[in-house]
């Protein structure tokens, strides 16, 4: 499925696997992802995404980084925009992963 040029969605640390309609963002160029960049920065202009998603991303993120992606994100989006996220919760025996450095309820 091609990425619609009135709305790019992109998927925040989406490895090889982005979704249907996002362009995948990685920092790992070994996954090949449509984009390689370093987060917190996202790469993009001011109002020019419709959309983020990052899945099981933010928890790998100190909270200093995590705010820094939010405003980045605010920037970039479009009026109307959304921004998706997906973490484990405190709760769940998954959240505690030697590599998740912050915890989401």
């Amino acid at each position: 499925m091609g990425v619609s040029q009135e709305k790019i969605l992109v998927d925040i640390g989406s490895g090889s696997d982005p979704g249907p309609g996002y362009l995948g963002l990685d920092s790992r160029k070994t996954v090949n992802p449509d984009i390689v960049a370093r987060l917190p920065d996202l790469p993009f202009k001011a109002e020019s995404i419709g959309g983020f998603r990052a899945r099981h991303v933010f928890e790998h993120f100190f909270s200093d980084d995590v705010i820094e992606m939010l405003k980045q994100g605010s920037r970039c989006l479009k009026t109307g925009g959304e921004f998706v996220i997906i973490v484990p919760h405190f709760s769940g025996p998954i959240a505690y992963h030697f590599d998740h450095k912050s915890f989401w309820s």
